[in-house]
């Protein structure tokens, strides 16, 4: 497990190093890799047919040479297609969760986000959970969502899965309880005072996201805070 604590930081790729290829696909993940990043965190949502594909969106035509919804498709439309970077032009396949399970690493430390359309949606919690299983040690893998009842599910279904329940605000720590999540996920710009000594109080361990400059990874630092996601690689040299 990735060490954490008030002298050593670990810096996240969030969802790849995006330079070159789109976010989310396996070159993005190499190119992290490249850099020196020891984990990377990545969303997933499920296809028609239960899959999981690495993508931030649903919608296809936002990332994607596709149109519609990805819930709404089956897999071998969804293979069809082609994430596009949105000033390389770069293109490359949508990839699925168990084929960067099998590719990365096997010391990557890995954030899954998954990306829920409703808040009782448990197929994506255990489809995660059977993948990981299968493909990789427990130990390195967390799983984050801003759905407090799917991260409460992977808890039940696979309790050696640490959690990490996303907040946009400091009023979604109400249903902290329900996620029973071992981290809180924090949007950088929500951090302060009051939310540090609530997790303190608690032992809940705290990833912002996302520090982009290094003003706030220092500030970040300064706080004990163990690690932060990021999009900058420039980051990842002082996050000691």
């Amino acid at each position: 497990m990735i060490e954490q604590n008030q002298h050593k930081t670990f810096c996240m790729s969030h969802r790849g190093v995006k330079t070159k290829y789109p976010e989310n696909t396996m070159g993005a993940y190499r190119d992290a890799v490249s850099a020196g990043y020891s984990s990377i965190e990545f969303d997933v949502v499920m296809s028609k047919d239960k899959t999981l594909y690495c993508s931030h969106n649903h919608d296809l035509e936002r990332e994607t040479d596709g149109f519609g919804y990805i819930h709404e498709l089956g897999d071998s439309k969804i293979e069809e297609l082609l994430a596009i970077h949105p000033i390389t032009g770069m293109k490359e396949k949508i990839p699925r969760l168990d084929v960067v399970l099998g590719t990365l690493p096997r010391d990557m430390f890995l954030n899954i986000e998954i990306k829920s359309r409703k808040f009782f949606e448990i197929d994506i919690a255990l489809q995660t959970a059977q993948l990981v299983k299968r493909h990789v040690h427990e130990h390195r893998i967390m799983v984050s969502s801003f759905n407090p009842l799917v991260l409460r599910a992977v808890r039940i279904l696979a309790r050696n899965i640490k959690t990490g329940y996303l907040i946009k605000s400091r009023q979604h720590l109400l249903l902290y309880g329900l996620s029973g999540s071992n981290n809180i996920h924090p949007r950088a710009d929500i951090l302060n005072d009051g939310l540090i000594q609530y997790c303190n109080r608690r032992k809940i361990e705290i990833i912002p996201w996302t520090v982009n400059t290094s003003p706030a990874k220092d500030h970040i630092l300064a706080q004990g805070i163990g690690g932060i996601i990021s999009d900058e690689k420039r980051l990842l040299s002082s996050a000691t």
